[in-house]
């Protein structure tokens, strides 16, 4: 169980607490405190009282069956190791998203695009007959208007 790797932290508080004695087989064995056995694990770990890799893998084993299911199984998927199987699925899975995403984007600006050109044309071709002239240019019907103004107003005087 040397594989669990760093998972298994004990706090600072229970390494005040591990003493030499409890680096022993059989008190590993009969110890059933996760806590006393996570610190048991940094202890030998970090070579502070000698290196011991026997009693370290049996330390692992014995606190890794005491662990609950759920943090057990969330042990095992962080340690499991990533093959070169999964790495191109998920690149492929990446590269479809990628690809997906770039038609829905190239779709959007299309229509974006013909909702310009139909509001562009809609303005352009929507002339009235009874529209407000562009400030300099000249409007037939605004300028028959303006000349029957004129007439009305010389009749009045």
């Amino acid at each position: 169980m040397a594989e669990l790797g760093d998972f298994l932290v004990s706090s600072e508080d229970a390494l005040k607490h591990i003493e030499a004695e409890m680096l022993d087989y059989e008190y590993v064995k009969e110890c059933d405190d996760v806590e006393k056995l996570k610190g048991i694990v940094t202890v030998l770990k970090s070579g502070r009282d000698g290196f011991y890799p026997d009693l370290l893998e049996v330390t692992e084993t014995k606190l890794f069956n005491l662990l609950p299911k759920k943090e057990r199984d969330r042990i095992l998927r962080l340690r499991q190791e990533v093959t070169p199987t999964d790495i191109m699925d998920a690149e492929e899975e990446i590269r479809k998203w990628e690809n997906k995403a770039n038609e829905k984007d190239e779709h959007l600006r299309k229509q974006d695009n013909l909702r310009k050109l139909n509001i562009d044309d809609d303005i352009y071709s929507s002339t009235t007959v009874n529209s407000i002239p562009v400030r300099g240019t000249t409007n037939n019907n605004n300028n028959n208007n303006n000349n029957n103004n004129n007439n009305n107003t010389d009749k009045e005087k």
